[in-house]
Protein backbone atom coordinates (compact mmCIF):
# COMPACT_ATOMS: atom_id res chain seq x y z
CA UNK A 1 0.00 0.00 0.00
CA UNK A 2 1.33 3.43 -0.92
CA UNK A 3 0.61 6.45 1.19
CA UNK A 4 0.03 9.49 -0.97
CA UNK A 5 1.85 12.44 0.48
CA UNK A 6 -0.09 15.62 1.16
CA UNK A 7 1.58 18.95 1.88
CA UNK A 8 -1.51 21.02 2.56
CA UNK A 9 -0.64 23.44 5.34
CA UNK A 10 -2.85 23.44 8.38
CA UNK A 11 -4.35 26.66 9.68
CA UNK A 12 -2.74 28.67 12.46
CA UNK A 13 -5.07 27.40 15.15
CA UNK A 14 -4.65 24.23 17.21
CA UNK A 15 -2.96 21.56 15.13
CA UNK A 16 -3.42 19.01 17.94
CA UNK A 17 -6.02 19.19 20.69
CA UNK A 18 -6.74 16.77 23.52
CA UNK A 19 -9.98 17.41 25.38
CA UNK A 20 -10.59 15.72 28.74
CA UNK A 21 -8.63 12.59 27.77
CA UNK A 22 -8.61 9.60 30.13
CA UNK A 23 -7.30 6.06 29.64
CA UNK A 24 -7.30 3.09 32.01
CA UNK A 25 -5.72 -0.34 31.85
CA UNK A 26 -7.38 -2.87 34.19
CA UNK A 27 -7.34 -0.95 37.49
CA UNK A 28 -4.49 1.39 36.59
CA UNK A 29 -4.99 4.97 35.45
CA UNK A 30 -2.70 5.66 32.49
CA UNK A 31 -3.83 9.24 31.87
CA UNK A 32 -6.59 11.22 33.55
CA UNK A 33 -8.53 14.27 32.34
CA UNK A 34 -5.76 15.59 30.08
CA UNK A 35 -6.29 18.82 28.17
CA UNK A 36 -3.62 19.97 25.70
CA UNK A 37 -3.74 22.42 22.83
CA UNK A 38 -0.74 22.43 20.49
CA UNK A 39 -0.48 25.19 17.90
CA UNK A 40 1.37 25.13 14.60
CA UNK A 41 5.10 25.52 15.29
CA UNK A 42 4.92 24.64 18.99
CA UNK A 43 7.60 22.38 20.46
CA UNK A 44 6.08 20.73 23.51
CA UNK A 45 8.18 18.77 25.98
CA UNK A 46 6.67 16.23 28.38
CA UNK A 47 8.62 14.89 31.35
CA UNK A 48 7.99 13.10 34.62
CA UNK A 49 8.87 9.92 36.53
CA UNK A 50 8.54 6.40 35.12
CA UNK A 51 4.91 5.33 34.96
CA UNK A 52 3.65 8.92 34.83
CA UNK A 53 1.73 8.26 31.60
CA UNK A 54 4.03 10.12 29.20
CA UNK A 55 4.32 7.42 26.54
CA UNK A 56 0.65 6.48 26.86
CA UNK A 57 -0.26 10.11 26.21
CA UNK A 58 2.09 10.21 23.22
CA UNK A 59 0.47 7.06 21.79
CA UNK A 60 -2.98 8.60 22.19
CA UNK A 61 -1.79 11.69 20.30
CA UNK A 62 -0.51 9.42 17.50
CA UNK A 63 -3.69 7.37 17.27
CA UNK A 64 -1.99 4.19 18.49
CA UNK A 65 -4.06 4.11 21.67
CA UNK A 66 -7.74 5.00 21.86
CA UNK A 67 -8.82 6.95 24.95
CA UNK A 68 -11.67 5.69 27.12
CA UNK A 69 -12.94 9.23 27.50
CA UNK A 70 -12.44 12.54 25.72
CA UNK A 71 -11.65 13.67 22.20
CA UNK A 72 -8.45 13.85 20.12
CA UNK A 73 -8.38 16.36 17.28
CA UNK A 74 -5.49 16.41 14.79
CA UNK A 75 -5.57 18.86 11.89
CA UNK A 76 -9.16 19.66 12.96
CA UNK A 77 -10.18 16.05 12.40
CA UNK A 78 -10.09 12.68 14.20
CA UNK A 79 -8.28 9.40 13.66
CA UNK A 80 -11.64 7.67 13.46
CA UNK A 81 -12.83 9.82 10.55
CA UNK A 82 -9.60 10.77 8.81
CA UNK A 83 -6.82 8.39 9.88
CA UNK A 84 -5.17 7.96 6.48
CA UNK A 85 -4.85 11.68 5.82
CA UNK A 86 -3.53 12.37 9.32
CA UNK A 87 -0.92 9.60 9.07
CA UNK A 88 0.42 11.19 5.88
CA UNK A 89 1.44 14.27 7.83
CA UNK A 90 2.91 12.91 11.07
CA UNK A 91 5.86 10.73 12.02
CA UNK A 92 7.43 9.16 15.09
CA UNK A 93 10.84 8.18 16.42
CA UNK A 94 11.69 6.29 19.59
CA UNK A 95 14.90 4.98 21.07
CA UNK A 96 13.04 1.82 22.10
CA UNK A 97 11.78 0.91 18.61
CA UNK A 98 14.10 -1.85 17.48
CA UNK A 99 14.51 -2.33 13.73
CA UNK A 100 14.45 -6.00 12.78
CA UNK A 101 14.75 -8.25 9.77
CA UNK A 102 17.53 -8.89 7.28
CA UNK A 103 17.12 -5.73 5.21
CA UNK A 104 20.05 -3.34 5.02
CA UNK A 105 19.85 0.18 6.42
CA UNK A 106 19.70 1.50 2.85
CA UNK A 107 16.87 -0.88 1.91
CA UNK A 108 14.97 -0.01 5.09
CA UNK A 109 15.13 3.72 4.40
CA UNK A 110 14.35 3.31 0.69
CA UNK A 111 11.29 1.19 1.48
CA UNK A 112 9.98 3.84 3.84
CA UNK A 113 10.65 6.56 1.26
CA UNK A 114 8.77 4.59 -1.41
CA UNK A 115 5.80 4.12 0.92
CA UNK A 116 5.45 7.89 1.23
CA UNK A 117 6.37 8.58 -2.42
CA UNK A 118 9.14 10.89 -1.32
CA UNK A 119 10.74 12.73 -4.27
CA UNK A 120 14.49 12.21 -4.77
CA UNK A 121 14.81 9.90 -1.76
CA UNK A 122 18.48 9.09 -2.37
CA UNK A 123 19.44 12.74 -1.89
CA UNK A 124 17.36 13.08 1.30
CA UNK A 125 18.59 9.76 2.71
CA UNK A 126 22.21 10.73 2.08
CA UNK A 127 21.72 14.14 3.69
CA UNK A 128 20.07 12.78 6.85
CA UNK A 129 22.55 9.93 7.33
CA UNK A 130 25.44 12.37 6.90
CA UNK A 131 23.80 14.70 9.40
CA UNK A 132 23.77 11.91 11.97
CA UNK A 133 27.16 10.52 10.96
CA UNK A 134 25.85 7.13 9.85
CA UNK A 135 26.37 7.40 6.08
CA UNK A 136 28.94 4.60 6.40
CA UNK A 137 26.02 2.27 7.21
CA UNK A 138 24.68 2.90 3.72
CA UNK A 139 27.98 2.26 2.01
CA UNK A 140 28.79 -0.89 4.00
CA UNK A 141 25.37 -2.46 3.36
CA UNK A 142 24.89 -2.91 7.12
CA UNK A 143 21.92 -5.00 8.21
CA UNK A 144 19.47 -3.37 10.60
CA UNK A 145 19.44 -6.29 13.04
CA UNK A 146 23.17 -5.81 13.63
CA UNK A 147 22.95 -2.14 14.57
CA UNK A 148 24.06 -0.88 17.95
CA UNK A 149 21.45 0.80 20.16
CA UNK A 150 22.76 4.23 19.19
CA UNK A 151 22.87 3.42 15.46
CA UNK A 152 19.35 2.03 15.66
CA UNK A 153 18.12 5.27 17.25
CA UNK A 154 19.79 7.34 14.53
CA UNK A 155 18.22 5.30 11.73
CA UNK A 156 14.81 5.69 13.42
CA UNK A 157 15.43 9.44 13.55
CA UNK A 158 16.28 9.49 9.84
CA UNK A 159 13.08 7.63 9.01
CA UNK A 160 11.00 10.06 11.05
CA UNK A 161 12.33 13.04 9.08
CA UNK A 162 12.23 11.59 5.57
CA UNK A 163 8.64 12.59 4.81
CA UNK A 164 8.95 16.16 6.20
CA UNK A 165 6.15 15.59 8.75
CA UNK A 166 4.02 18.48 9.96
CA UNK A 167 3.94 16.95 13.45
CA UNK A 168 6.89 14.96 14.77
CA UNK A 169 6.47 12.76 17.86
CA UNK A 170 9.66 11.85 19.73
CA UNK A 171 9.94 9.37 22.60
CA UNK A 172 13.26 9.41 24.51
CA UNK A 173 15.08 9.74 21.18
CA UNK A 174 18.24 11.17 22.79
CA UNK A 175 18.58 8.37 25.36
CA UNK A 176 21.32 6.43 23.53
CA UNK A 177 22.92 9.21 21.50
CA UNK A 178 26.22 11.00 21.97
CA UNK A 179 26.18 14.73 22.67
CA UNK A 180 27.43 15.67 19.21
CA UNK A 181 24.58 13.76 17.53
CA UNK A 182 22.04 15.29 19.91
CA UNK A 183 23.22 18.80 19.06
CA UNK A 184 23.05 18.06 15.33
CA UNK A 185 19.49 16.76 15.67
CA UNK A 186 18.40 19.74 17.76
CA UNK A 187 19.99 22.17 15.32
CA UNK A 188 18.18 20.56 12.40
CA UNK A 189 14.84 20.45 14.24
CA UNK A 190 15.14 24.13 15.17
CA UNK A 191 15.93 24.94 11.55
CA UNK A 192 12.89 23.02 10.34
CA UNK A 193 10.73 24.65 13.01
CA UNK A 194 11.75 28.10 11.80
CA UNK A 195 11.67 27.21 8.09
CA UNK A 196 8.32 25.43 7.87
CA UNK A 197 6.70 25.58 11.33
CA UNK A 198 7.49 21.97 12.20
CA UNK A 199 5.45 21.06 15.30
CA UNK A 200 7.05 18.65 17.80
CA UNK A 201 5.86 16.70 20.82
CA UNK A 202 8.94 15.43 22.67
CA UNK A 203 8.83 13.00 25.62
CA UNK A 204 12.07 12.75 27.60
CA UNK A 205 13.49 12.15 31.06
CA UNK A 206 16.23 14.64 30.28
CA UNK A 207 14.82 18.03 31.28
CA UNK A 208 17.96 19.83 30.07
CA UNK A 209 17.33 18.54 26.55
CA UNK A 210 13.72 19.69 26.71
CA UNK A 211 14.72 23.15 27.91
CA UNK A 212 17.14 23.41 25.00
CA UNK A 213 14.53 22.98 22.29
CA UNK A 214 10.98 23.28 23.68
CA UNK A 215 8.86 26.41 24.07
CA UNK A 216 6.38 24.70 26.42
CA UNK A 217 6.98 22.04 29.09
CA UNK A 218 4.48 19.76 30.79
CA UNK A 219 5.22 17.76 33.93
CA UNK A 220 3.21 14.58 34.43
CA UNK A 221 2.74 12.46 37.53
CA UNK A 222 0.38 9.52 38.06
CA UNK A 223 -1.35 10.12 34.74
CA UNK A 224 -2.05 13.80 35.34
CA UNK A 225 -0.55 17.09 34.25
CA UNK A 226 0.68 18.80 37.42
CA UNK A 227 2.62 21.72 35.94
CA UNK A 228 2.85 23.66 32.66
CA UNK A 229 5.82 25.94 31.98
CA UNK A 230 6.27 28.34 29.07
CA UNK A 231 9.87 28.38 27.95
CA UNK A 232 11.09 30.79 25.26
CA UNK A 233 13.87 29.88 22.89
CA UNK A 234 14.79 30.57 19.29
CA UNK A 235 12.96 27.48 18.06
CA UNK A 236 9.64 28.82 19.29
CA UNK A 237 9.73 32.00 17.20
CA UNK A 238 7.04 31.79 14.50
Amino acid sequence: MRIKKSRARSNNGAILRLSNISKHYTNKILVSKINISLRVGDILGIYGPNGAGKTSLLHICMGLLEPDEGDVSVFSSSYKNNRQNILQKINFASSSTRLSGYASVKENLETFAALYQIPKPDKKIRFLTQLLNISSLLDSNSKVYKLSTGENAKVNMCKSLLNDPEILFLDEITAHLDQRSIQKIFSYLKHENLRRNLTILFVSHNVDHLHEICNKLIYMKQGKITNITMHKNRASII
